[in-house]
């Protein structure tokens, strides 16, 4: 009798696993936060909503994960739609979890300058959104077969890379933003001071890059495509100001010397920009490539233009833009402008066919010679079943 084959596991067990576990670092880090500071009544309120979310979230989490490691328990959850709703859930707590945890004025995971302060929290609470997005595209990949990122580079090239860049830069955004009001436009004497003034240009970068990718995300999702010479200028100007931003805003006197949104969201910026260009300029020589290549093959067939000239009685002429020039004319064909590796060769229909290879080869009705190799073969004096080879090498027949 054979033994049973071993159950199969859901491919989200360990992360509904590790997700557990950061909610559960996450509802007591928050509460922590609470008790150790307290800020203005918004500033408290959204303290408060931040640990509800982590608290709700590790209880629906150690469900989850109870019906996991029971074999008939995991048949009601895993895969199913009730998994979707709370995949769904999740993704909608964590993000305002997020939000809550990142924000100067609420004195959680960072100070009013977007320094981070506690690091538990704010790091455990990006891996747990993080690893809410994941499972909810492993869920639709099982459940629907659908690969998001491969049905996004299929809908149009580079659209995930395009998307990206816009919630980076959307982030960058609200993070440069965040500081401003709560540092710059609070306190009198930082107004016109560096950092105010990096933050300000922080700020800007990040309003243009989602600019720019929301233009490009929408035309690859309305129409399919967008011109690739619009995409390699968005996408290059928006590295250059990566570039110039990264050194300014994580400079020793920038917002984001210290690490914290601005600072990761500044260098993750500049690597969707700069794998966008690439992948740009890689599509453009491509395209070139081709584009050459169909130009020879024009070439070859009808010259520059395509064309056929001189036609007329059954006999017609391609006449090629300085490649080749063949002649066809009734019982003969001349080659007149072909060259391999250096040499001229000329057909004729009337018997006779002349190569010219490194050496001369002549191919005729009543013999053949091939003066390449140093061997004769006299086929004119052929008789009968009898055949007679002479080698100029030896002068053995």
């Amino acid at each position: 009798q054979k033994a049973p084959a071993p159950e199969k596991r859901s491919p989200r067990y360990l992360p509904w696993i590790s997700f557990k576990i950061c909610s559960l670092i996450v509802m007591g880090s928050s509460i922590e936060a609470v008790d150790r500071v307290q800020y203005n009544q918004r500033g408290v309120t959204n303290q408060k909503w931040a640990v509800w979310c982590a608290t709700i979230s590790f209880i629906i989490n150690l469900g989850v994960v109870m019906l996991h490691m029971n074999p008939v328990g995991s048949l009601f959850i895993v895969g199913t739609p009730k998994e979707g709703i709370i995949l769904l859930i999740m993704c909608a707590l964590w993000s305002a979890l997020v939000a809550a945890i990142s924000d100067s004025g609420n004195g959680l995971a960072v100070n009013e300058h977007g320094v981070v302060v506690f690091g538990n929290l704010y790091y455990f609470g990006w891996a747990g959104f993080g690893l809410a997005m994941y499972m909810s595209f492993s869920y639709i990949q099982t459940r629907f077969h659908i690969d998001i990122n491969d049905q996004l580079d299929q809908r149009s090239r580079r659209l995930n890379l395009w998307a990206g860049l816009m919630i980076s830069h959307l982030i960058l955004m609200a993070s440069a933003a965040n500081v401003w009001d709560y540092s710059c436009a609070v306190v009198e004497e930082m107004r016109g001071s560096r950092i105010c003034n990096r933050t300000l240009f922080a700020l800007i970068l990040g309003c243009v890059g989602s600019a720019f990718g929301i233009v490009v995300v929408g035309m690859k999702a309305s129409i399919g495509k967008a011109p690739l010479l619009l995409e390699s200028t968005l996408a290059s100007l928006i590295f250059t100001a990566n570039a110039y931003g990264v050194a300014l805003v994580t400079g020793e006197q920038g917002p984001g010397a210290a690490i914290g949104n601005l600072y990761y969201f500044s260098w993750i910026s500049l690597l969707f920009s700069f794998a966008t260009m690439v992948r740009c300029s890689e599509a453009y020589a491509q395209r070139k490539e081709k584009r050459k290549e169909a130009a020879n093959r024009a070439a070859r067939m009808g010259g520059d233009e395509g064309s056929y000239t001189g036609r007329s009685r059954g006999s017609f002429t391609y006449g090629g833009g300085g490649l080749d020039a063949q002649s066809y004319a009734g019982d003969s064909r001349t080659y007149d402008s072909r060259t391999y590796g250096g040499d001229t060769r000329t057909y004729a229909d009337d018997g006779t066919r002349t190569y010219a290879d490194d050496g001369t080869r002549t191919y005729a009705d009543d013999g053949m010679t091939y003066a390449d190799d140093n061997m004769t073969y006299d086929m004119s004096r052929r008789g009968g079943d009898d055949q007679t080879y002479v080698s100029e090498l030896s002068g053995r027949r």
